[in-house]
């Protein structure tokens, strides 16, 4: 939806016309984008990451039990 929402603004890019509103939203939105970005990332790349390799260690713990 963030797609949509960026290629329909052509980028959060303001009209020369755009009020100071108009600004903030773009502004808001163009940060909301980057803090899911950010947030998936951290997700996806490292949390996992790190659940993963301590299920791996938990499970080989309980194997040498």
């Amino acid at each position: 939806m963030l797609r949509k929402i960026r290629k329909a603004s052509n980028k959060y890019t303001v009209p020369e016309d755009g009020c100071d509103t108009y600004r903030q939203a773009y502004k808001m939105l163009e940060e909301l984008q980057n803090d899911l970005h950010q947030h998936v990332h951290l997700e996806n790349n490292i949390l996992l990451n790190q659940l993963f390799n301590q299920c791996v260690l938990t499970v080989h713990t309980l194997q040498l039990l």
